[in-house]
């Protein structure tokens, strides 16, 4: 009976784990440097402003008035590889190309309970871009997306354990994808 609990213990802990995913794609989150540097790891805990980005209620252990922003370069590169059947390997390059991320955050305490904020930071982003007559030219030689969030929030403080906020995060975003479809001259 001991054995069989301890099993059921065991299964229960590991049944009841949950593990991050992270399967985003596109996802950006260099929206501050010590986000970056934790690894996004300040879901609870606001050292500074940029936690509007990741839990708009930590503006509340943030007092006063903060601002903050800045710019993440990005830039992508790889290398396809092509098995052409009877034309050997075929290796294609990506165009170098670098993509700015802004970020910028805003928060001001109204009173001993109350904050407003503003973010205006981009959630998701990147692209490629290929030589127009590469081997998958007719799937794709162009993509890319871009966006941009603004975050107005309100947020208030409960009690030193418990904070409250509310916002909406209205999005702008722009996809492109550019293919060469064979087309026939009539």
């Amino acid at each position: 009976m001991k054995v069989f609990r301890a099993l059921a213990l065991v299964l229960a802990l590991v049944f009841c784990c949950s593990a991050t995913v992270r399967a985003e794609g596109f996802a950006l989150n260099e929206w501050s440097a010590r986000g970056v540097s934790l690894a996004g790891g300040l879901i609870g805990r606001a050292d500074d402003v940029s936690t509007l980005a990741y839990n708009a209620a930590g503006i509340t252990q943030v007092p006063g008035t903060h601002v903050m922003g800045g710019l993440a370069f990005i830039a992508p590169m790889g290398t396809i590889v092509s098995d052409m059947s009877a034309g050997g390997t075929k290796y294609t390059s990506t165009k170098p190309d670098v993509w700015l991320a802004p970020h910028g955050f805003v928060s001001h305490q109204l009173n001993d309970n109350v904050w407003l904020g503003f973010a205006s930071f981009s959630r998701f982003g990147l692209g490629n871009s290929f030589d127009s007559n590469w081997v998958g030219r007719y799937n794709m030689y162009d993509i890319g997306l871009k966006t941009i969030s603004f975050v107005p929030t309100l947020a208030y403080k409960v009690n030193d354990t418990l904070s409250l906020s509310v916002g909406a995060e209205v999005m702008n975003a722009h996809v492109y994808r550019g293919s060469k479809i064979p087309t026939k001259t009539f």
